[in-house]
């Protein structure tokens, strides 16, 4: 608990004169995040982040693939407390994928880090959650974040036949408002469809700030495919 206090504690932006002043984590940032972290959505990252916590320290996880990992906040975090996981980050973003490299190297973590934008298909810019899966060792178990801000639906949408029988965990983040008002589509369509197939899927609904209530609900799926031997009951 200490770690992650410290986690969130040191993410406001920071300027330090030597090396010898660098805290345990130290973050590049940008003033919009740092006013987030002050604000509401603070204790949703909180929650996420014990959660996959908890996750990792129940199951034997190889790999955290950590797609939309902007400044690599979660990659780092995880990699502190479990030095065996093997890290994969992705996010299209130059700079955010810029901050993202220098954090996780001023922080002394390992991990790759890709500019590729994670979706269905594979060519020069992306590369499909299915090949991210297949890319790892025989006998992994990899524990993947997914926030990439309204895209989850067209990534799940059409991963769902390839990646029924991969062995992960995937915790994806889903925006209410961008599903309604982007997608035209209800939240609970994905559940539903996930479930009609044999997911496994538990449910978390995170920000119920209540500015956001009416129309902007951020909820996070826990899903493991149908064969999984992984026990989500403890997510209830």
């Amino acid at each position: 608990m200490k770690l992650l206090n410290n986690f969130f504690k040191l993410r406001k932006l920071r300027l330090y004169k030597s090396a010898k002043s660098l805290p345990t984590f130290f973050f590049i940032t940008t003033a919009e995040r740092s006013e987030h972290l002050e604000g509401k959505f603070i204790n949703y990252e909180k929650e996420l982040a014990l959660k996959l916590i908890d996750f990792c320290n129940k199951n034997k996880v190889t790999h955290f693939i950590d797609i939309g990992a902007a400044y690599s906040y979660f990659s780092i975090l995880l990699k502190k407390k479990f030095n065996h996981i093997s890290l994969k980050c992705y996010d299209p973003s130059f700079m955010r994928s810029f901050i993202g490299r220098l954090n996780l190297f001023i922080n002394g973590t390992k991990g790759n880090y890709s500019n590729k934008f994670v979706g269905a298909k594979d060519d020069q810019k992306s590369i499909s959650l299915k090949t991210i899966i297949e890319s790892l060792p025989d006998n992994s178990y990899p524990l993947i974040k997914c926030d990439i801000e309204g895209n989850e639906y067209d990534l799940l949408i059409n991963s769902l036949d390839e990646l029924i029988n991969k062995d992960f965990c995937l915790f994806l983040e889903f925006h209410e408002r961008i599903m309604r008002e982007e997608l035209y589509l209800e939240p609970n369509i994905i559940k539903e469809l996930l479930v009609k197939l044999h997911f496994n899927v538990i449910e978390l609904n995170h920000r119920t700030h209540i500015k956001e209530i009416k129309n902007n609900i951020n909820y996070e799926l826990i899903i493991t495919p149908p064969n999984s031997k992984i026990d989500l009951s403890f997510f209830h």
